[in-house]
């Protein structure tokens, strides 16, 4: 059997990999029967000596081809690796592949496995048709807490409504590390329910979510909340010029945001040119996105153009430079 595995959730991806081992039957054979190829350099010729070669004492084997799919993925009308013709006649074309992995032995099931692919890619379209196809997008929203409560009652625990969402927002979609934060609270909580307390306590903090509370209070006029922020900020350890590096980012991120949507680009268009990865981050630079007028937004950069200036001239000692520009913010 063929599978494709495609998606940026890799841990999903490993765990239905384990799934196909632990289906493979070897026992104490199981790594003999098991082989990885890296698709980003390998041959259509080695690929197929590899899903050619029989079982070792077993039924059935295991290859497992990652980055193959890539090679074919076009940017900016060229293929990345201008070596892989896609043409019929190169040894190393999408056809030559398809080739070798169609005809493998009934007894080798190979599973490509890639981050994201387009449809258009010609490996893809060869393989489709005769392929399975799982697709692994990063969880989020309510996917994403339901997996996280399905997680904690399998270490048999219980974790608060709250903190199921304290924690989505903390660690996003990236299953590996919301594993073991998983693993952590519900050693911490010694049997009792996880709290939100508990989040706070043990959870990496994310420095962006104070960054955009800051904002969103300068934004509204409420000097006193937007300080606050300043202050937990300077208090885990981050110097002044982090702060302000990190408020013209996300000012900068909202702005080029706000220009897109009025473009009529879709939100995932817009995550992918603005290279954000955490579900948190995009669901409020795109709500103050929509928020917040181009008009003002200039007012912000001149601001934090100015709070920059003090800093560097010595005019202003750094962090009194950041209260003022706060306070300057939420008088706009």
């Amino acid at each position: 059997m063929l599978h494709l595995f495609i998606g940026k959730d890799n841990y999903s991806i490993n765990q239905a990999l384990q799934e196909l081992k632990n289906g493979l039957g070897a026992g104490d054979l199981l790594d003999a029967n098991t082989a990885a190829i890296d698709g980003r350099k390998t041959t259509a010729g080695d690929v197929g000596l590899v899903v050619s070669a029989s079982p070792f004492l077993a039924s059935r084997r295991l290859v497992i081809v990652e980055g193959l799919l890539e090679r074919f993925e076009k940017t900016a009308g060229r293929t990345k690796n201008v070596k892989n013709k896609t043409t019929a006649g190169s040894p190393d074309s999408a056809q030559s592949f398809a080739d070798v992995l169609l005809r493998k032995p009934a007894s080798t099931i190979v599973v490509l496995t890639a981050g994201e692919v387009s449809r258009s890619n010609p490996l893809y379209k060869l393989l489709r048709t005769e392929a399975v196809l799982q697709e692994f997008p990063l969880l989020k929203d309510a996917q994403l807490m339901e997996w996280i409560r399905q997680q904690v009652t399998l270490r048999g625990s219980a974790i608060a409504p709250e903190a199921v969402r304290a924690l989505a927002e903390q660690v996003g979609g990236e299953l590996w590390a919301m594993a073991n934060e998983i693993d952590k609270l519900v050693a911490y909580a010694g049997g009792r329910p996880i709290s939100i307390t508990d989040v706070g306590c043990l959870v990496a903090w994310l420095p962006e979510a104070s960054i955009f509370k800051m904002v969103d209070s300068a934004v509204e006029g409420k000097a006193g909340p937007a300080e606050t922020e300043l202050e937990k900020l300077l208090s885990e350890g981050m110097n002044s010029g982090q702060i302000l590096a990190m408020l013209n980012r996300q000012v900068r991120m909202i702005t080029l945001a706000r220009d897109m949507i009025e473009a009529g680009y879709s939100q995932s268009e817009i995550q992918a040119r603005l290279g954000i990865n955490h579900e948190f981050v995009l669901r409020k630079t795109m709500q103050q996105a929509r928020r917040h007028p181009v008009e003002r937004l200039k007012v912000f950069y001149k601001k934090l153009v100015e709070a920059d200036i003090a800093i560097k001239t010595s005019r202003f000692e750094p962090e009194l430079a950041l209260c003022i520009l706060v306070e300057s913010m939420a008088r706009c």
